[in-house]
């Protein structure tokens, strides 16, 4: 019985060569779809999962309320007294991530990005295996370093490692006592150095790891199982009021986070890297779906249109003494062996396809179909999709009663409503993929031509070493940079544009009672008296920094109390609560000590507009920009003059050389750092892009079927229309008619999906493009959708009638 209706399947199948192709073909691409998603989501939803006890691992974070701050780092001395104060912390702890140091091996110095400071339980913490050395006393001392194997290979070759020496920013000689295995991709950390955090007092100061304001410690503890998390953080409160006094609360909190939660639902200040989306996840599966679920449609849809074909086949067979149940298993046979030819191509499809989708979403995405639990997985999904597929149309041409189909009674079309229903739902999704890509790159258009505020073109940024002194080295730099025709100038600041602002003080208008609840916490930037003229930024009141005005003293016993000077931006002098003319000439108090008696006053000099300094996923901060000083970030920002850069650049690489011999230069173009703020975004534009075009080729080969078939049944009709002197437009017309109707309806209800669907993507920006700017993508979603039907219908319906009537009369 099997084999005979496999016979007669693989018959079918061959005897209908544009409905096996069409079928086969869009199954296929909807399940290459769905497996490459399905790869893709297996994989972010792995990160972080292969660390020992990673269910019970928490990170600890920080907000700070007054400038809208939510950290995933937090300051040095919160891990150790959290674990001091809570006995259910079974362990902790902290990773210091400097950011690029120069490393000195031998005459080489090469600028290291994947080095980090760590407590030396980490390896225990994460059950880092070790190929080399003593995990347990690999960070013993404070001179102790340990390698990746990657690290190890690149500083030391086929050398033994152990017991070889690197110098860091030529303060430290650390010597290497273990090798780790390399991190995995899937996890949300990144290192491949790791030096002992004993050794942070001797180069960042002794008082650093007892510093609550340096907030840069990623912080890790683990609870026991089945221990709730929240019973832990309703606590901290308390804790911070033992450690902070009694109005801490009022102005920071402490949280947790699970860590294998980190890379999907975090997207907190200061992140290690950027991470994934959840939303992603399920805005990608979902459209697997769709393209699965558009291929599935063309199936029962060409199927139950062929109904006719099939009819007097089911009646004969009801006749000799078939069961419907036996009926029922021969089309979902049918269903279930072409599916597995699909299937058959979409492993071929995912095996070309997945490398160079890898490559473009950078994640080492692998699918072996060889594997037993792949493979076993594949043919379920066969199967389920066969089932699927195959099950309205098995259930429908079963029901036929034999006289009725004998008689020609039965010889009908199948259920149009639901033909109708179910092209419909094709165009509906499909219209909504081409308004959703549309919005997205629309979105990405907007941020990339936006004013910012200031000018970002031309310029080339870099940090200056740690270690190195701000004011002995940045006026050489500077003068001997500006000597070449092709650099216009080059400032300072403590972060560049496209860097998120996360340094900040407080500060009390002159005047108020100098007690925490009247210090409002305001970011900072500090800046030379170039830099807004350097950038472009234009001044609502006031006007920049004097030369005289770029070192103010420190306060000291001898003198708490000192004088300098601002720059607000509009956001500051609102929260002041001053117009930018007022705020021009008052004076804002910083407070520089916990005790709040060494002060510096400071007088408002210029209000400038708020910049987009970041990304427009960041909301802009009310900021103020201050003096250079030695102790924040340096960064250099060099302004190239418009036409050839490459002897600008070559210039300043060989001042640096000289300035600074034996720190390797680093080096970036700005547009490059603000086009890396929205690389994921831009990706996730060119993923839907291509769905939609795959959801619309699927889509559009079932139309082209069931058009197919419908002018087929039609070929007495059209010959008749032609003989009484119908034209071919007329003709045309006539069959585009009822399809237009269709994609008419599944736009109108394509429409409000789209909108809300978009509404939310949207919100992950603080400032999305009006909809002004995509309203019109709506109707051309729809034209376009319309196009694509007509041009589809027409060519068939032209086909046909331009057939000669007396052809289309002697049909049958």
């Amino acid at each position: 019985m099997f084999l005979n209706y496999l016979k007669i399947a693989l018959r079918t199948i061959g005897a209908n060569p544009l409905f096996s192709v069409i079928n086969i073909l869009g199954l296929a691409i909807g399940l290459a779809c769905c497996i490459i998603i399905t790869v893709f989501v297996n994989y972010e939803l792995s990160y972080d999962k292969h660390w020992d006890n990673a269910d019970r691992i928490y990170r600890v974070t920080r907000d700070f309320f007054g400038n809208d701050l939510k950290l995933a780092r937090v300051a040095p001395p919160i891990g150790p007294l959290l674990q001091e104060d809570f006995a259910e912390i079974e362990d902790m702890t902290r990773i210091f991530q400097p950011g690029p140091l120069n490393i000195i091996h031998g005459s080489e110095t090469t600028v290291e990005e994947g080095i980090v400071i760590a407590d030396p339980n980490v390896f225990e913490f994460f059950n880092l295996e070790f190929v080399a050395g003593s995990r347990d006393s690999a960070l013993a001392t404070p001179n102790n370093m340990v390698l990746s194997e990657r690290a190890a290979q690149r500083y030391f070759g086929s050398e033994d490692p152990l017991g070889q020496s690197l110098n860091l920013m030529g303060q430290v000689e650390a010597t290497v006592t273990g090798v780790f295995r390399d991190l995995p991709e899937n996890t949300h950390m990144a290192f491949e150095m790791v030096a002992s955090i004993d050794a942070v007092p001797g180069f960042m100061g002794a008082d650093e790891l007892t510093n609550w304001g340096s907030n840069n410690y990623f912080t890790y503890i683990r609870l026991p199982a089945g221990y709730e998390p929240q019973r832990l953080s309703a606590r901290f409160d308390d804790f911070l009021i033992k450690h902070r006094g009694a109005d801490a609360p009022s102005g920071t909190a402490l949280g947790l986070q699970r860590l294998t939660d980190i890379h999907l639902t975090s997207n907190r200040d200061s992140e290690w890297r950027a991470n994934g989306s959840l939303s992603t996840v399920y805005t990608f599966s979902a459209v697997a779906m769709v393209v699965l679920l558009i291929a599935c449609v063309n199936f029962m849809n060409l199927t139950t249109a062929r109904s006719t074909q099939r009819a007097r086949e089911v009646g004969i067979r009801k006749v000799v003494g078939a069961t419907r149940g036996q009926i029922i298993r021969q089309f979902l046979g049918e269903s279930v062996l072409l599916t597995a030819f699909s299937m058959l191509l979409a492993v071929a499809l995912v095996e070309l396809v997945l490398p160079p989708f890898s490559a473009f979403l950078e994640k080492p995405l692998v699918f072996s179909p060889a594997d037993p639990q792949t493979l076993l997985t594949l043919v379920v999904g066969t199967g389920l999709v066969g089932l699927v597929a195959g099950s309205y149309p098995a259930l429908y041409l079963s029901h036929f009663r034999p006289v009725e189909v004998l008689k020609g009674a039965a010889a009908g079309s199948g259920s149009a409503m639901l033909r109708k229903s179910l092209v419909v739902f094709q165009f509906t999704t499909s219209i909504a993929l081409l308004i959703a890509t549309g919005v997205v790159m629309a979105q990405m258009h907007y941020t990339k031509n936006l004013d910012l505020g200031f000018d970002r073109s031309r310029n080339v940024v870099m940090s200056l070493p740690y270690f190195v002194d701000l004011y002995e080295i940045y006026r050489p730099l500077r003068t001997e940079m500006e000597t070449h025709p092709g650099i216009e100038s080059v400032v300072y600041s403590s972060r560049v544009p496209s860097m998120q602002n996360l340094d900040g003080s407080g500060y009390v208008a002159q005047g108020k009672q100098m007690v925490s609840d009247n210090i409002l916490a305001i970011a900072d930037l500090k800046v030379d008296a170039h830099w807004f003229e350097h950038y472009g930024v234009s001044f609502l009141a006031g006007r920049t920094f004097r030369s005289n005005e770029l070192r103010p003293e420190e306060p000291s016993d001898e003198s708490p109390v000192t004088q300098a000077w601002v720059v607000l931006n509009e956001s500051a002098a609102r929260r002041f609560g001053w117009s930018p003319k007022e705020a021009v000439g008052k004076v804002i108090v910083q407070p520089v000590s916990r005790e709040l008696d060494r002060l510096v006053n400071r007088e408002v000099i210029g209000v400038i507009p708020d910049l987009y300094f970041s990304s427009l996923h960041d909301e802009r901060k009310a900021t103020i920009y201050s003096e250079p000083h030695t102790r924040y970030g340096r960064r250099l920002s060099v302004k190239l003059a418009p036409g050839n850069p490459q002897a600008a650049i070559a210039h300043m690489e060989a001042v640096w050389k000289r300035v600074l011999p034996r720190d390797p230069i680093n080096w970036e173009f700005l547009d490059d750092r603000f086009d890396a703020r929205y690389r994921a975004d831009d990706k996730q534009a060119k993923l839907f892009g291509l769905f939609s075009a795959f959801a619309i080729f699927v889509a559009t080969l079932g139309l082209f079927g069931l058009a197919s078939f419908t002018t087929e049944r039609r070929t007495k009709e059209i010959g008749i229309r032609k003989v009484m002197g119908a034209s071919v437009a007329d003709i045309v017309i006539l069959l585009t008619t009822d399809f237009t109707r269709l994609v008419v309806i599944a736009s109108v209800i394509a429409w409000p999906l789209a909108f809300y669907a978009m509404s939310q993507w949207l919100t992950r920006f603080a400032y999305a493009a009006p909809a002004s700017e995509w309203a019109w993508l709506f109707i051309a979603a729809a034209v376009g959708a319309l196009l694509i039907a007509w041009l589809t219908i027409a060519y068939q319906a032209a086909r046909a009638a331009l057939t000669r009537p007396v052809s289309a009369l002697r049909y049958e």
